[in-house]
């Protein structure tokens, strides 16, 4: 599920809705690094790089994970769930089971 989500992550509308504020807007965000991952980065948890962003994502089953990032990267700003998408920078994550989590560079 994991792998099939990640080799079909869409282009967004906007990349507004993964960039820092004060930062430009731009399609270069989802510009995808490498192809599709078929194995696990960390812990059974999945990773794909963009231009400007990583996204992570923890399958169905594999319980809470803690990963920890190559630099720093930021959370998104967003309304959601904002307690997550709250723009703090980080060095690690954790992901429950079956969620996931897009980070900008």
């Amino acid at each position: 599920m994991a792998r099939a989500l990640l080799a079909t992550l869409p282009t967004p509308p906007t990349a507004a809705t993964a960039r820092r504020p004060g930062t430009t807007s731009s399609t270069s965000t989802w510009a995808a690094l490498q192809p599709a991952v078929t194995a696990a980065w960390q812990n059974g948890v999945y990773r794909r790089d963009f231009q400007n962003s990583i996204v992570g994502v923890n399958p169905h089953g594999n319980g809470t994970q803690t990963v920890t990032l190559a630099g720093t990267f930021h959370k998104i700003l967003g309304t959601q769930d904002p307690a997550t998408n709250n723009d703090q920078a980080a060095t690690s994550v954790t992901l429950k089971a079956a969620d996931d989590l897009v980070l900008t560079r």
